[in-house]
């Protein structure tokens, strides 16, 4: 069976409700979720992996089985993965550096230092 008829309201832009949608005769238009287009629907989202349920069908909720899906996703193809990026902003002070200790042993000794004397 179809689900009850239910009024079509009319939307502003933003997506308020300003009243009910009417036909070419002035009365509300309703609703036809029938079996036909219930049949329709579950078609077009099977190749989604997508699925359609009643609320209050046989006393389930719909959100019967929502939460572990959503559990086995978090951990599969929506879980986190923590991407580690290395920033250059060391690199060139680094780099300078290195390259004073490896020059320093040939740069003439500043005036007034002493060398430590041999044997004492």
């Amino acid at each position: 069976p179809g689900c009850r008829p239910v009024r079509v309201p009319r939307l502003t832009e933003t997506g308020r409700p300003t009243g009910w949608v009417r036909d070419a005769a002035g009365r509300v238009a309703f609703s036809a979720f029938t079996p036909e287009a219930e049949s329709k629907l579950r078609e077009a989202l099977r190749p989604l992996g997508a699925t359609l349920r009643r609320v209050g069908a046989g006393g389930a909720s719909p959100l019967d089985g929502f939460v572990e899906r959503l559990a086995r996703l978090r951990h599969g193809e929506l879980g986190e993965h923590t991407i580690t990026r290395w920033g250059e902003r060391f690199g060139w002070p680094l780099g300078l550096a290195l390259l004073l200790l490896a020059v320093e042993p040939w740069l003439p000794r500043a005036a007034g230092r002493r060398r430590p004397q041999e044997g004492a």
